[in-house]
């Protein structure tokens, strides 16, 4: 078949392709229509390691660089930083939010099933240089600029390197599970931030790991402080006095030739 033959058929059913070219039109009005419209508000936030830089005194590589990048771009994005936002726009009070939390039926706090249906609204860009973009997507315009804005401030606040710390910390969890001492400072930190719940938790699992060093004393007067901020007094001063002869035993073991004197 040449080409004048090919225009000849195509002339012969030129209506049959017309008809598809309008249905196929005519469906994507359709479902433009039809679709909820969506806004997107964009945040831009410049990050710089200044301080770590003050700090060593070198300027970093290129790799130290992009993985300060990511390890900001991780905060934002992480479950803490968007509970935080819940709270501060107080999201989750009213009594529609509650009705829809029970018939959600999901596990946890309401304010953490909040702060994940954020997370799932919200995209996190950066490019070569040091801009990151926030971008949360809703179909409210107003309130996408509200959580845009309260991600943007909440980065911004000075606040924000127990963020930092508590991400870095999750992280050496992740690798080194059995470590009791990367255990024992993630349950310092959250008893920092006033979570005793994951602080009476993380210092326990530290407690198990190491039984035996001078760490098993300090985690244990940590974890008697965690057990105070659940509101359980009576297990927290038991603890903190047998972390307190813990503690005494070590440092006699470290000082082995140490004499006592009795004052007259």
């Amino acid at each position: 078949m040449n080409l004048h033959q090919f225009l000849l058929a195509l002339r012969g059913r030129l209506w049959v392709f017309l008809s598809l070219l309008g249905a196929t039109v005519a469906a994507a009005v359709v479902v433009t229509l039809l679709m909820p419209k969506t806004y997107e508000a964009t945040a831009s936030i410049l990050l710089d390691n200044r301080d770590e830089q003050s700090l060593s005194g070198t300027v970093p590589s290129a790799r130290e660089r992009i993985g300060f990048m990511q390890t900001q771009m991780d905060i934002i994005q992480s479950q803490r930083v968007a509970r935080r936002v819940v709270e501060d726009l107080k999201l989750a009070e009213g009594p529609a939010m509650e009705e829809a939390f029970t018939r959600s039926r999901q596990k946890g706090t309401k304010e953490d099933w909040v702060a994940s249906g954020l997370l799932a609204g919200l995209k996190v860009n950066s490019s070569q240089s040091s801009v990151v973009q926030l971008t949360y997507v809703d179909r409210d315009p107003k309130f996408a600029a509200q959580v845009a804005n309260a991600l943007m401030d909440l980065e911004e606040e000075p606040g924000s390197n127990i963020d930092q710390a508590m991400t870095l910390i999750s992280r050496a969890t992740e690798l080194n599970p059995g470590s009791a001492f990367a255990w024992f400072i993630s349950g310092v930190l959250c008893l920092i931030d006033g979570d005793g719940d994951r602080a009476v938790d993380h210092l326990q699992r530290a407690i198990r790991l190491d039984p035996v060093s001078p760490l098993h004393g300090i985690a244990s007067a940590h974890l008697g402080l965690g057990l105070a901020v659940q509101g359980r007094y009576a297990e927290s001063v038991r603890i903190l006095r047998a972390s307190s002869n813990l503690t005494a035993r070590a440092q006699t073991r470290r000082c082995p030739h140490a004499r006592t004197r009795r004052s007259t």
